[in-house]
């Protein structure tokens, strides 16, 4: 028979088993080559938020995952700059946003800054920190999940276990038995 601290420990090992690293996730990996591949062609905001695969990588990069900005809002506030304090990027309570928005200075550089190494390779980082993240996010998560249910089932054991009497209401009694 298989104890609660046993089932969870083996739970926890599957788990990880199972979460690839960040860096590995073939996923995570073609979303970084496309953006290495296809920033460099970016000269415009238009162009910019016309791609959706470089606009969602560059957002998520900032740490937007379901809530980022709608990217009509972003190419005004990338084309009116952040250098003024009543600037759109410098307006709102969001200071990830004007970050995003200083990073991608077209109004200043035009089309040089994403030609840059370092612009490309920051943003890379950024990305890969932010799925790192949620994968740390997630993993949590479901240990949380693994943590309750593995207390309930400790707790039930504990309240009925006193009250067996026979070993047929220890085998009858699906939750001991397990």
């Amino acid at each position: 028979m298989v104890t609660t601290l046993q089932s969870y420990t083996l739970f926890n090992r599957q788990l990880e088993a199972k979460a690839p690293e960040p860096s590995t996730d073939r996923a995570v990996e073609d979303e970084v080559k496309y953006w290495r591949e296809n920033i460099r062609n970016i000269t415009s905001t238009d162009d910019f938020v016309n791609n959706p695969r470089l606009y969602n990588f560059a957002t998520r990069a900032f740490g937007y995952k379901d809530d980022a900005p709608l990217p009509i809002i972003t190419q005004l506030a990338i084309e009116f700059g952040s250098s003024d304090a009543s600037a759109p990027a410098n307006t709102r309570n969001d200071p990830r946003f004007a970050d995003m928005i200083r990073q991608f200075a077209f109004s200043e550089f035009g089309g040089r800054s994403t030609r840059d190494p370092f612009f490309i390779s920051n943003i890379e980082q950024r990305y890969r920190a932010a799925v790192a993240e949620d994968t740390r996010a997630s993993r949590a998560e479901a240990r949380t999940t693994v943590d309750t249910q593995a207390a309930r089932r400790d707790d039930y054991f504990r309240t009925r276990i006193s009250t067996i009497e026979t070993a047929d209401e220890l085998v009858s009694d699906l939750q001991l038995y397990k």
